[in-house]
């Protein structure tokens, strides 16, 4: 669950804007590899910022998926933000949003 930083519970994501057909090109093996990561690194601290869960260089890594995918680093970052937040919203777990995009810390509740 995730409340953002009004304290608004989140139950969904507004895809508005965004570029979804770049999911569209990763596939559900790759999705289910990627969220497994980021479900690790998030289960094993209370608080976190979206850029710290990815590395530098994607290339070689679970997230080169979400890098093929994209036509700009913008892109990239906006689209891992994306599942990031997709993640945080469908937990059994509390966290509360602080900030926004790349920069965005989330704390469990």
């Amino acid at each position: 669950m995730l409340l953002d930083k009004s304290g608004k519970l989140l139950t969904t994501l507004d895809f508005r804007g965004s570029k979804t057909e770049q999911l569209e090109k990763i596939t559900a093996k790759e999705m289910l590899q990627i969220v497994a990561t980021i479900q690790q690194l998030i289960n094993r601290t209370e608080t976190f910022v979206v850029r710290d869960l990815s590395p530098d260089d994607w290339a070689g890594t679970v997230y080169e998926p979400i890098y093929d995918a994209c036509d700009d680093k913008s892109d990239m970052t906006r689209l891992f933000g994306v599942i990031v937040k997709q993640i945080l919203i469908l937990s059994p777990l509390l966290f509360v949003q602080d900030g926004d995009g790349w920069e965005s810390r989330y704390s469990r509740a």
